[in-house]
């Protein structure tokens, strides 16, 4: 008897169907797509796979601890290291139990993608959105609702960083505290302003009379990008700290040196008379190829910012009669 169209063959391994037992196929979720195998910047491509909140949210509540396995799995691996990790992490040859760790990660990671992408109909956010307003033209009803909610936010007092309402005094102070011939340290400014003061140190590192130009760019653009400095403060005569923190820092590279600008901001400003400092610079190669930390220990006095106190200009907003 010939067979009736449209009715699968159960000899033909070509039909579809579990004839020989085999099992049903399982959702399909989609595929990832990524650079590289162990890159964490992934596009999601769910290859046709409609938006199914029902069965995304299954795959999402099962990826979870999936997730959780695999990210303790890693942590015993790197446990196993003993301390001898960073060799391991650029050579996959030292450790293949490390490397196959975080490709269940990867993996693990890959699944909670896809299963939010079909959980949701979107992808996992990356950033907060900002709040903006449209482009072109804008009404000043909406101009003055954003100016509003950025001032709701603001503290005039704020420690962290000058005022925004005040134009700080400049102090220049051009003290040197150190000088080589292969490096040197500059107290440059200081810019005063009601909530304390903003100290700006040079670093300059000097190219060795025997760097050729090769040479010299290698150390300065490769090496001199990671010199870091830290700066601590206390009064002079007591003994007391100062607090100070990192504010701001810039590099650049030059034909003969290159200078590292560091801002510290100090609050509240300081009313010591006099300031015992002590500055270190971190990771600066020598042209002989060392990296010593650089500890210099310097005095400042303080009568110039408080008289520049009296420059700062205030500006913005202002309270009736005030």
């Amino acid at each position: 008897m010939s067979e009736q169209p449209g009715t699968p063959d159960p000899e033909d391994p070509n039909e579809p169907g579990d004839a020989h037992g085999e099992e049903p196929e399982g959702e399909d979720f989609g595929f990832l797509v990524g650079s590289h195998g162990y890159d964490s910047s992934l596009s999601l491509d769910l290859g046709g796979v409609e938006h199914d909140p029902e069965v995304g949210k299954r795959a999402f509540d099962a990826s979870i601890p999936a997730l959780n396995a695999a990210l303790l799995d890693y942590a015993h691996a790197l446990e196993d290291r003993q301390g001898r990790i960073s060799d391991a992490l650029r050579r996959p040859e030292l450790a293949p139990e490390l490397f196959a760790a975080s490709g269940g990660v990867h993996a693990a990671l890959d699944e909670l993608l896809v299963a939010h992408q079909v959980y949701t109909g979107e992808g996992l956010p990356e950033v907060q959105p900002e709040r903006s307003l449209p482009d072109g033209l804008t009404a000043p009803e909406d101009w003055a609702e954003l100016i509003a909610a950025n001032e709701s936010t603001e503290d005039a007092d704020d420690t962290h960083w000058p005022r925004p309402t005040e134009l700080g005094a400049t102090v220049v102070l051009d003290q040197v505290i150190h000088h080589t011939p292969a490096e040197f340290l500059r107290l440059d400014t200081a810019q005063v302003f009601g909530n304390g003061v903003l100290l700006m140190i040079d670093c300059v590192i000097v190219r060795g009379v025997r760097e050729d130009g090769l040479i010299w760019f290698r150390r300065s653009n490769e090496q001199h990008g990671n010199v870091e400095i830290s700066l601590g403060l206390r009064d002079a005569a007591t003994g007391a700290p100062q607090p100070c923190a990192p504010h701001r820092a810039d590099g650049n590279v030059g034909p003969h040196c290159y200078t590292v600008n560091h801002q510290f901001w100090i609050h509240p400003a300081p009313q010591a008379a006099e300031l015992a400092g002590t500055l270190t610079v971190h990771d600066a190669i020598g042209h002989d190829g060392t990296a010593e930390p650089l500890e210099v220990r310097f005095r400042l006095e303080t009568s110039a910012l408080r008289e520049a106190a009296q420059r700062i200009r205030t500006f913005g907003p202002r309270e009736p009669g005030t």
